[in-house]
């Protein structure tokens, strides 16, 4: 064994504790406010701030129910359209179209499939109301009151009985070439008008607006008999602001319609041929002979400047030309 040699002693440090640290003040936002307020400037309070964490819970907790509520709105407009779609669907199955709503959309007034204003259709009680002339200038009692129904034909047999009507009237009478005047009216005594004799007895002349705005109400009714039938006519008016050049092409549409030219007969003839030009004591005239041994014809011609003559009879044209030259 090695013996080592003594080695020199080291002095034992004693153990170092540092100094405590300096004491420091930590300025916070209370801190300065109380400076502030002591030092005689504004007195301020702090107040606590809810955390951006509380924030998202509340506006999380508000949301359902906007939700909800608008839920609810979406459901009312859903209910409210399918309402509105049944109900077009109703209509369009009873009424066989769809209503029309463009007034509803800033488009004016109802209109027409075809964009154009439906024509206006006055009631029996907007007819005007006037009172009776005889253009013929005859005398009171060779003009015969006949009553029409003012409610009109509700039947064929009523029709019928209006024109047995006229040749009761022509029975008293006497002599066998006989013209009458008849006087159309109802149950009070009030003549019609020429648009509404011819809706009353089912006759769609033209346009009944046509005659509304164009003639006068008042016209006159004849009947002329001969050894082979009785045949009516009837004479208008223009109204005083009116002229034959603007409206005779009006009137000769008429040579269009031969079914309703044939109920201004008694006795609707059948097989009618096409119109040709004629004249009557100088007047011209139009007219549409038919194949039957009667001798049956429409004739119509423009009188005077002012008046418009219709005769199912080429002898009873004739005969009123006869006396509107009289006047």
């Amino acid at each position: 064994m090695v013996d080592l040699p003594d080695l020199p002693k080291i002095k034992k440090q004693t153990e170092y504790v540092p100094p405590p640290p300096p004491e420091m003040e930590v300025r916070t936002m209370r801190t300065d406010l109380e400076s502030v307020s002591a030092s005689g400037g504004i007195s301020l309070q702090a107040e606590e701030v809810a955390s951006l964490l509380a924030a998202e819970e509340k506006k999380s907790s508000v949301a359902p129910r906007s939700s909800g509520v608008l839920s609810l709105i979406a459901i009312g407009v859903v209910v409210l359209v399918a309402a509105i779609v049944v109900g077009f669907l109703f209509f369009y199955i009873f009424s066989g179209s769809l209503p029309n709503i463009s007034f509803l959309l800033g488009g004016g007034e109802p209109q027409t499939e075809d964009g154009v204003e439906e024509d206006y259709q006055p009631l029996p009680n907007a007819y005007p109301t006037f009172k009776y002339e005889s253009y013929l200038k005859l005398e009171a009692q060779d003009i015969v009151p006949v009553v029409l129904p003012r409610e009109g034909a509700s039947s064929v047999a009523e029709l019928k009985t209006f024109r047995q009507g006229l040749l009761n009237a022509l029975s008293a009478v006497r002599g066998r070439n006989a013209f009458v005047e008849v006087l159309p009216q109802d149950s009070d005594e009030l003549p019609y008008s020429w648009a509404e004799f011819l809706k009353l007895n089912d006759v769609a002349l033209l346009n009944e607006n046509f005659w509304l705005d164009v003639f006068e109400p008042n016209f006159n009714l004849f009947i002329y008999r001969d050894g082979r039938g009785a045949w009516p006519g009837y004479v208008l008016k223009l109204q005083q602001d009116e002229a034959v050049t603007v409206n005779q092409d009006s009137v000769a549409a008429i040579e269009k319609q031969s079914q309703e030219i044939a109920k201004l007969f008694i006795d609707p003839p059948q097989g009618g041929r096409t119109f040709e030009e004629g004249s009557v004591l100088g007047t011209l005239t139009r007219q549409k002979p038919y194949d039957n041994p009667t001798g049956a014809m429409f004739v119509y011609a423009w009188y005077g400047g002012k008046y418009l003559v219709l005769s199912t009879s080429f002898d009873g044209m004739g005969a009123v030309i006869t006396l509107l030259q009289q006047r």
